[in-house]
């Protein structure tokens, strides 16, 4: 493998809009819209037993709501950058908090359609966040620490599950399940309130003559014709089903395969979203330390690998503490790879077009949303458990490890992938 000589680093080509902003304002805002958008659509995944029971569904049916909610998000994502470029990242931030707000609002309806219609707003409001939240983070806080700035962005992802698995079952036990739909909701409106403060100054560089009415396959042809971002977007679909299905399925996998309480269960869920959260921040700071964001990708798969196989051989007989090490281990490694991925794509990217190639790369990450859960709803019916059906996370990890087995290092600044 190549390694680049050493190089003078290269300034900065998106500097600050506004020379008093703060750095730390613009990730700490990015990771909290991250957060509350990522809480709303995992509040079913949190109480799938409860929720399934009083639609007339059966648990494992989580998995299609799943895909409804990234199916919406991969339809934003693919015209989010142009959007980004036309109304400002800060502008589609707050929109998409609206439609996370509403749909949520609407889910509160105990009714099977009105849960599908709600989870396509989710959706649609997912995958606005991180076309906007790319452009915001090169603009302002863009650095020679890149990788860990976005997982430290990204740790918004672990930590609205943790949300969700914390505050979801409580309500929903206390209270019963509406409440917690009503409670994302009412946080939803709070922050996009709050944004309005520094909206104009964030969006000042938007531009009102780019136009919306072009090919939505346009990102995607961006993403495609580049080698580096291909195999990157590759990479993503499989990472992100094996995330997915982890956070989608380990509720009900604990409750109806290992007797846990939908309670502990949920305590649980917010444990391995933290590990999750805390490595995200790990493996940020590793790729930047060792200037090699693919082969930490690499490394993360094959530990995803091993946890999902060992998840395989969990029951009702091993002890508790088994059970949350090997979990929070899978957390560790399955959910922490997004932030070293954005990164990369914001790096190999045209300067000029980062937000556009992150919504087209993401498009192959929500279609891994898509097809993760739904087969693994399918492996889990046709094994008659959701234990057995983490085997297949063991194959899909490896497959997405595989994707980066050629990778080489290109010579200059950077190293990017080859």
């Amino acid at each position: 493998m190549e390694t680049s000589e050493p190089s003078e680093p290269e300034p900065n080509p998106h500097p600050p809009g506004h020379p008093s902003e703060r750095p730390a304002l613009v990730v700490g805002a990015a990771t909290s819209v991250q957060t509350l958008v990522t809480m709303c659509a995992l509040v079913p995944s949190a109480i799938a037993p409860t929720l399934a029971a009083d639609l007339g569904v059966g648990a494992g049916a989580i998995g299609y709501q799943i895909a409804v909610v990234y199916g919406g998000a991969m339809a934003t994502s693919m015209v989010g950058g142009s959007v980004v470029r036309r109304f400002g990242a800060c502008r589609v931030s707050q929109a998409a908090l609206a439609l996370c707000g509403a749909g949520t609002g609407l889910a509160i309806v105990p009714w099977l359609p009105a849960l599908a219609l709600a989870s396509v707003l989710i959706g649609f409001g997912y995958g606005l966040t991180n076309p906007a939240s790319s452009h915001l983070l090169e603009r302002f806080a863009a650095s020679r620490n890149r990788n860990l700035i976005y997982s430290i962005k990204q740790t918004g992802v672990p930590l609205g599950g943790i949300a969700a698995g914390l505050m979801a079952p409580t309500v929903t036990v206390g209270y019963g399940w509406p409440w917690a739909f009503a409670a994302c909701s009412a946080l939803s409106l709070v922050a996009l309130a709050a944004l309005q403060f520094v909206r104009r100054r964030w969006d000042g560089d938007r531009d009102r003559t780019t136009v919306l009415t072009r090919s939505p396959w346009t990102d995607l042809r961006l993403v495609w014709s580049d080698p580096a971002l291909r195999r990157l977007s590759i990479a993503a679909f499989f990472f992100s089903a094996v995330q997915l299905c982890l956070m989608s399925f380990l509720v009900a996998l604990l409750v109806e395969d290992l007797d846990f309480g939908l309670v502990q269960a949920g305590a649980l869920l917010g444990a391995v979203q933290a590990s999750g959260a805390v490595g995200r921040v790990f493996w940020g700071w590793l790729a930047d330390r060792v200037d090699n964001g693919p082969a930490v990708l690499l490394g993360m798969s094959g530990v995803s690998a091993l946890a999902a196989l060992a998840t395989t051989q969990l029951s009702p007989d091993v002890s508790v503490a088994w059970i949350v090490g090997v979990v929070v281990v899978f957390g560790f490694t399955a959910i922490g790879w997004n932030g070293v991925y954005l990164a990369e794509v914001a790096r190999v990217s045209p300067r000029d077009r980062i937000g556009s190639a992150t919504g087209g790369s993401l498009v192959f990450t929500f279609a891994g949303v898509l097809a993760g859960p739904s087969a693994f709803a399918v492996a889990s019916g046709a094994s008659g458990n959701f234990t057995g059906a983490f085997a297949l996370l063991a194959i899909v990890a490896i497959a997405g490890g595989l994707t980066f087995g050629s990778a080489r290092r290109k010579k200059g600044a950077g190293g990017g992938l080859a």
